[in-house]
């Protein structure tokens, strides 16, 4: 690590970040499929401890138990 602190996650460079700024909005909820919101929730997923799985890999249980829950 360059600062003596391990790397946690990465967000790509992505020229959809821009248009989501130019919404106000987050990148995972205008570009959902974009690199950087990817990135960022394996980011959070890191920072939680918990593994990343991504929407479509969830089964259709998995989505509907996140539903409930209010989560994404």
């Amino acid at each position: 690590a360059l600062i003596e602190y391990p790397i946690i996650g990465e967000i790509p460079e992505d020229n959809t970040i821009r248009e989501a700024q130019a919404v106000k909005d987050a990148i995972i909820h205008t570009h959902q499929n974009a690199p950087a919101a990817e990135g960022y929730l394996k980011l959070a997923a890191s920072i939680c401890g918990t593994a990343y799985v991504p929407e479509q890999q969830q089964n259709w249980a998995a989505k509907v138990w996140n539903l409930l829950r209010g989560k994404r």
